[in-house]
C-alpha cells in the first residue's frame, strides 16, 4: 500500500533564490534516499532458514496458519477444538498486517531440537502476546506478554519478544 502524504514547501522570503532552490534539491534528494532504503528494507528475505555458525535457524513464518478474529470471540479452547474456523496458510517469509484492532491466531510445528531453543517475536510495539505451546494438542506453558505489560514480565528479557522452547524429541 502507497501512503499519502501532503508536502508544502514555504521558502524563507530572507533567503536568495539560489538558497532556497538548494534547500529544494537537498530536500529532493533526502526524500528519495529515504524511499530508496523503504523500499529496500520492505524487501522480504529470500531465506527460509538462517544461518548462524554452523546451526540452520528456521523461519517459520511462510507456511503458517493464520485465522483473523475480527470480533475477539475466540478462546484457546475454540482454536483446539473448532473445526469450522477459517484458517489461511499465510504465504509470506515474515507475517506483517500492519496496524488492526483484530486479534490474530497462529498454529505452527517447529521441528524436533536437541537443545533449547527461542522462539522470536519481534516487533516491539504489539500490545497483548498470548502465548501457547502445545504437546499432543494440550497447552503444557502458557506466556502472557506486550507492550502493555512490564518488561520485568518478560519470560526473557530483550527488545524483541523471545518464548523460551525446550528442547523436544517430537
Amino acid at each position: 500500500m502507497i501512503s499519502k502524504g501532503l508536502l508544502v514547501l514555504f521558502p524563507n522570503a530572507l533567503r536568495s533564490d539560489k538558497s532556497v532552490l538548494q534547500s529544494c534539491l537537498l530536500f529532493i534528494v533526502a526524500l528519495y534516499l529515504c524511499l530508496l532504503s523503504a523500499s529496500s528494507l520492505a524487501k522480504e528475505p529470500a531465506a527460509s532458514n538462517l544461518e548462524m555458525g554452523d546451526q540452520e535457524i528456521p523461519i517459520i513464518g511462510q507456511g503458517i496458519l493464520v485465522l483473523i478474529d475480527k470480533r475477539h470471540q475466540y478462546t484457546p479452547q475454540d482454536i483446539l477444538t473448532r473445526t469450522d474456523l477459517d484458517w489461511q496458510v499465510n504465504q509470506s517469509n515474515i507475517p506483517s498486517f500492519g496496524f488492526s484492532p483484530h486479534t490474530y491466531w497462529f498454529k505452527f510445528s517447529l521441528p524436533a531440537t536437541q537443545s533449547d531453543s527461542l522462539l522470536e517475536l519481534n516487533y516491539a510495539l504489539l500490545d497483548d502476546i498470548s502465548f501457547y505451546r502445545l504437546v499432543d494438542n494440550t497447552v503444557v506453558d502458557t506466556i502472557f506478554t506486550g507492550d502493555k505489560r512490564p518488561f520485568a514480565e518478560r519470560p526473557v528479557q530483550h527488545r524483541a519478544f523471545l518464548f523460551p522452547i525446550p528442547a523436544s524429541e517430537q
